[in-house]
């Protein structure tokens, strides 16, 4: 190895000389050994970093403010990162902070915008939820429809050879037969057998309390009067007369609503004599107040009259006269009937 001379350049442009030891074989044009202090633009390996962008510092220095401004690896805040600024096509995609929703579900919009869509479609199924689990009643339940080719569903319920009873707004398991089929009782609006109920009701059967138990369809059938609705009863009172007097015989059958059924007896008059029926309460004044129902009886006869339950609002009252009129008050010999009764309710 020998020693050459070598000349260069410093970075100042001024000329230098070195000397430089070379094996034999070795370039010394390309071999240039340079000293820190020959190159002040390089800068010291222990300067400091630059304080600024645009001052005059070595290039260590200003390497070493780069590598200060590069964060570390890792999530940090805002205030530790490195600013990013996307690109204009980028920006549209993602859309402005205040970027209103689309007015659809595939209308065209930036990712804000489609966010806001997805959170106002949220909110709307939100309000369609139940406030809370458990039974509600109906507004505060999701509605179900079932498909068009839902298979029957079963509907079954338990057999009881007593009939429970339920109070208001309790729910009742359907009831079976001992046959397995559904045991069914119309029942009316009464809760009680009365007399007078309004038109408006349909009155098949009606349920009692469990101590009484339930009335089938047909127990206890209604018949309408011409404004109401009556029970229709078996006839309950009788009103008779075993021997004709010497008068009209007038008689208050019934001081209240009847209903009229069978009338009977034997005439033993020569002649006919007639039966008048009056809607009163009490006895009629015969020749004065108007009957509602005259009946002939054929002499020396025995006599029936079906009035099948003619109905009389105010009462039923009766008598017999020797004429047809309404103000005739002839009067029977005694003896004319005999046997004579008259069935109502």
């Amino acid at each position: 190895m020998a020693g050459t001379a070598v000349s260069y350049k410093d970075g100042g442009g001024a000329t230098r000389n070195r000397s430089v030891t070379t094996a034999a074989t070795l370039d010394i044009g390309r071999q240039i050994l340079v000293d820190e202090t020959d190159t002040p633009s390089l800068g010291a390996a222990a300067d400091a970093a630059a304080s600024s962008d645009t001052g005059t510092f070595s290039l260590i220095a200003l390497f070493k403010r780069l590598l200060g401004k590069l964060p570390t690896l890792g999530p940090k805040a805002a205030s530790g990162s490195v600013s990013v600024t996307l690109s204009t096509d980028d920006d549209l995609l993602i859309g402005s902070l205040t970027e209103t929703a689309p007015a659809t579900d595939i209308a065209s919009s930036g990712l804000n915008g489609r966010l806001q869509r997805i959170a106002q479609n949220l909110s709307a199924l939100i309000a369609l939820l139940p406030t809370a689990l458990g039974q509600g009643t109906m507004a505060q339940s999701l509605r179900v429809v079932l498909s068009s080719d839902q298979t029957p569903l079963r509907i079954s319920g338990p057999y009881n050879s007593t009939v429970p009873f339920f109070s208001a707004a309790t729910q009742a398991e359907l009831q079976m037969t001992t046959r397995g089929s559904a045991r069914v009782f119309p029942v009316g609006a009464a809760s009680t057998i009365a007399n007078g109920l309004a038109s408006t009701v349909t009155m098949f059967g009606r349920e009692d309390s469990i101590s009484t138990g339930v009335h089938p369809l047909g127990i206890i059938p209604y018949k309408h009067n011409g404004t109401t609705l009556d029970v229709d009863r078996k006839p309950n009172g009788i009103s008779r007369i075993a021997s004709a007097a010497a008068s009209t015989n007038v008689t208050s059958a019934k001081g209240s609503a009847a209903d009229v059924h069978l009338v009977s007896g034997t005439s033993a008059r020569a002649t006919v004599c007639y039966f008048k029926v009056w809607n009163k309460a009490t006895a009629a004044t015969v020749g004065t107040d108007v009957p509602v129902l005259v009946r002939e009886i054929a002499p020396t006869a025995a006599f029936m009259f079906d009035l099948k339950g003619q109905y009389l609002s105010a009462g039923y009252s009766y008598a017999f006269t020797t004429g047809p009129t309404d103000g005739d008050t002839g009067a029977l010999t005694a003896g004319d009937i005999t046997s004579f009764f008259t069935t109502f309710a």
